[in-house]
């Protein structure tokens, strides 16, 4: 049996995520790539103003964090980020103002 994060690659990715991903669990995203972005669309649509309150864990919180920081800006999603990088990448290194907005409402990055 084949596994990523969990959840079986043959299940679609609603039913797996609505099976394993619970609210204050850790999420380790990995690398962004195909399935990540397609798993965090949708813990996003499921957990949507539901206050999951996840510990996210990265490699670099690019694109693919600020989807889920993005998609609600009154009820954050993620309660602590750990992460080497927490920004835009291209063109240029820089900070980005989603990131702001959350930890002055009480998200904490490490």
């Amino acid at each position: 049996m084949i596994q990523t994060s969990r959840v079986p690659i043959w299940e679609s990715e609603g039913k797996g995520i609505k099976e394993y991903v619970k609210p204050d669990q850790i999420i380790h995203l990995g690398f962004c790539g195909g399935f990540s972005i397609g798993a965090i669309q949708e813990i996003t649509r499921q957990f949507y103003d539901k206050d999951p309150d996840f510990h996210v864990a990265c490699l670099a919180a690019t694109t693919h964090v600020q989807y889920m920081l993005g998609a609600n800006l009154q009820t954050p999603m993620i309660k602590k980020l750990t992460t080497s990088y927490a920004g835009d990448a291209y063109p240029r290194s820089s900070m980005v103002s989603i990131f702001n907005h959350h930890i002055k409402k009480g998200m904490n990055i490490e």
